[in-house]
């Protein structure tokens, strides 16, 4: 079941389908409590990963702005 979670998820967090973030988190957190934590290592990573990329994403458009006004 996990392993099935996992694939789901990642491919909610990609596509930005997700319901709530929060939600999700939060059912992470019951599995975390339930099977300990490593069994949801790697979806933690997930939601880890996820916020790194969206701060780069957001440097990057920041970056691309200031380019475009300096040329």
């Amino acid at each position: 079941y996990l392993e099935y979670y996992r694939k789901l998820l990642s491919r909610r967090l990609i596509d930005g389908t997700s319901i709530s973030d929060e939600f999700e988190k939060l059912f992470v957190t019951q599995l975390k409590r339930e099977c300990g934590s490593s069994f949801t290592s790697k979806i933690e990573t997930m939601f880890k990963d996820m916020e790194i990329s969206k701060v780069e994403l957001a440097d990057f458009k920041k970056n691309v702005r200031n380019i475009a006004h300096q040329g």
